[in-house]
Parts: structure tokens; C-alpha cells; sequence
């Protein structure tokens, strides 16, 4: 299974074919069940995700793939074989098309790599150090989620009879990969660059440090909102709270669900982009103390901001504050104002003028909004 028919190059216009050998149980009685169709489009997914990895490694220096790359990466199901059940994957290739000929290396290498790793999988290593990607890796944990009894798939069927990849291995697989891991709840701040609505599977990259992270998502809700940030400008920026698997050395795994997908800023406002240079900053920023600033003060001031702009009052100067609390000021000739957010949003106020005014432990925008207005 995942051996392509032919490994060596294809003349322009011929096809290359993917088998995938499925047995026992359901797959035993010489017909594909529905059930296993969404093996079938996770197989692919798994292909298409390591190809572009590859391509990608080919071509360091370019951002983004080229044009049409994505769909000449599908396949077709255009055969299943009985004896057992063998489901045959084509892809064919166009004539003279020098983007279809690097597709169809990519693929054929692609299959390689996904053989390699069901091997070291049934040897009961872990996946660490192999080539695939991070989005493969995320794909490859819900692979073989439908099989039942003693239903298998068969992988790297050239050495010595193949591979088997049970529910047995794959539970194996998956316990072997959470060993060490913690999941944590957390804010992220970043943009989604990709959603596959079907697998319930985005890719989400956090601005701070360029990082993609691939995500799942168990609420079918929240595909709406996801598909909406997919297609605004990069330039806009959403906080996603959800958990987190962390590795044993800290980093960053994965999205494994999402609470809330909301707007956070724009970056191509001034104040947008104090608020990203505030959302970033890290423990310690004040020398030997500063707390990093709370995204929830972040977004109170933000709104509030927002509400003021509403009736023309200024922009204020925006500071963080040692507490991971924000410091907001106005300067006019009526005199100073300020406003001091604290990270649980206990909210003071004050105007320094010909008359002195104060407003503290308050809560809501609105409020703090209405005692600014006739400040400022």
C-alpha cells in the first residue's frame, strides 16, 4: 500500500497510480464500504501534505506554491480490486506539463516517506526526526480512526509482505505519541492560511513568531467563522483560545480543539499595531520584572478606543504596565487623562485639569467610555 505501480519516470500523458490494500472485516467482502471513503481522502490529504513539504525544501527561496500546484496533487479512485479490498488512486498527468511531471516525483517520493514512517510505527518508535511534516503528522493521528474488529491497511507491501496498521497499532501509536506531552488552555494570535472543512483540520499561524501550527476543531460551528478569517487580508489578526499539546521540551505541537475564533487588530491601522507590539511582548520586558500584558486588557482597551473614535475623541498613547496591565493617557490643554486596565480588568480612571476627576474600580466599556467623554 502506497507504492506506486511504477517507480520510474512517466512519459507525458500516462498516469500514476497509488494501490491501497484494505483487509479484514467489511474490506473482506470484494466492495469498498462507504466507510472507508474518508481513509481514502485522508491517504491523499497525507500525500498532498509531504509533497508540498518537499516541494517546499526544493525551492527555499519561494514563499508560495505555484499556481494550480494544490489541484494537480488530486487523485481519483478509478479501480477496487477484489481479494481483500485494493483501492486504486490516479492521478494522470498532462501532456507536456513540466508543473504535472514535478508533481508526479513529489508524489511518488511522498509515498516513500509515508511508507517509512508506518514502519517505524509498527516497530513502536516514535515519529520524531522523520520527514514528515507537521500537518502530516496531524493528519496521520486521525488516519485509520474508522477501522473496526480486525480490519487493517497495509503499508510497504514490497518488504517481506508489508506492514499492518491495525487499531491496535494505531492506539499504540497515538499513547506513544501524548507520553511526555501536556495539553494546556491558551490565546493565540495570529491567521489561518488554510481549512479543510471535511477532516475539521485548519493550519494556523501565530504572528509573533511565524509558526504554523496545525489545528482540529471538534465544535462544527465554528467552520463558519473559520472560513471568514480564512479569506480576509493577512493583515487582520484573530485570537483563537483553545488547548494546546505542548512537547516535553515546551514547543508548540498542535491546536488540538478551539474554544473561540475572534478579531483581535488590524495591522495596517497605528493603533493595531501598538496593540500587536503590546500582545508580544515577554515576561521580564521591564529588565528583571513586567509581566507579559494580558490579550484581555489588550481587547478591553481596544474596544474602548473603538467607542471613543465613535464621537472623534483621539487616539490615546497606549503603555504596558508592570502588572501586565495596560496604561492608556490623553494630553490636551484641558489637561491629562488617564486609564489604567488591570489584567482583570478592574478599570480606574482619572483627569488632571482645572478640575480633577477620578472614576476607579469600575467594570465595561461603557462606563469607563461615558466618564471619558466629558473629559476629553
Amino acid at each position: 500500500m502506497g507504492r506506486p505501480l511504477d517507480e520510474l519516470p512517466k512519459a507525458a500523458g500516462q498516469a500514476i497510480t497509488f494501490r491501497l490494500h484494505l483487509a479484514g472485516g467489511r474490506y473482506e467482502r470484494g466492495a469498498l464500504p462507504l466507510a472507508g471513503l474518508p481513509e481514502l481522502e485522508r491517504y491523499e490529504a497525507l500525500l498532498g501534505s509531504v509533497a508540498k513539504d518537499l516541494w517546499h525544501r526544493r525551492h527555499p527561496s519561494r514563499k508560495r506554491l505555484p499556481r494550480g500546484f494544490k489541484d494537480a496533487l488530486r487523485l481519483k479512485l478509478t479501480a477496487v480490486e477484489e481479494g481483500s479490498t485494493v483501492a486504486e488512486l490516479t492521478r494522470v498527468v498532462d501532456d507536456g506539463d513540466s508543473l504535472d511531471i514535478e508533481v508526479e516525483g513529489l508524489l511518488s517520493r511522498a509515498a516513500r516517506i509515508i511508507d517509512k514512517a508506518f514502519i517505524r510505527i509498527s516497530s513502536g518508535e516514535r515519529l520524531e526526526g522523520s520527514e514528515l511534516p507537521e500537518q502530516a503528522l496531524s493528519i496521520l493521528r486521525q488516519f485509520g480512526s474508522s477501522l473496526q474488529g480486525e480490519e487493517y491497511f497495509k503499508f510497504a507491501s514490497g518488504k517481506n509482505n508489508g506492514i499492518r496498521y491495525t487499531r491496535s497499532s494505531r492506539a499504540a501509536y497515538l499513547a506513544n505519541l501524548r507520553e511526555g506531552h501536556r495539553i494546556e488552555t491558551t490565546s493565540l494570535v495570529g491567521h489561518i492560511t488554510s481549512l479543510a472543512g471535511r477532516e475539521r483540520h485548519f493550519v494556523f499561524v501565530i504572528h509573533k513568531s511565524g509558526q504554523s501550527v496545525d489545528g482540529s476543531y471538534t465544535n462544527e460551528h465554528l467552520f463558519t467563522d473559520l472560513k471568514e478569517a480564512l479569506q480576509v487580508d493577512e493583515e487582520v489578526l484573530f485570537r483563537i483560545t483553545c488547548d494546546c499539546e505542548y512537547r516535553p521540551n515546551g514547543e508548540l505541537a498542535r491546536i488540538v480543539d478551539v474554544d473561540t475564533l475572534d478579531f483581535f487588530a488590524a495591522l495596517n491601522t497605528l493603533l493595531g499595531k501598538r496593540l500587536i507590539q503590546l500582545a508580544e511582548l515577554d515576561d521580564g520586558w521591564l529588565g528583571d520584572g513586567g509581566s507579559q500584558v494580558s490579550l484581555d486588557a489588550i481587547e478591553f482597551a481596544r474596544d474602548l478606543v473603538a467607542d471613543l473614535d465613535e464621537d472623534g475623541k483621539p487616539i490615546p498613547r497606549i503603555y504596558p504596565t508592570a502588572s501586565g496591565g495596560l496604561q492608556l493617557e490623553w494630553h490636551s490643554e484641558s489637561g491629562d487623562t488617564e486609564v489604567v486596565i488591570e489584567r482583570d480588568l478592574t478599570v480606574s480612571a482619572f483627569h488632571f485639569g482645572t478640575c480633577e476627576e477620578s472614576l476607579e474600580g469600575a467594570r465595561g466599556v461603557g462606563s469607563i467610555a461615558e466618564f471619558l467623554r466629558g473629559c476629553l
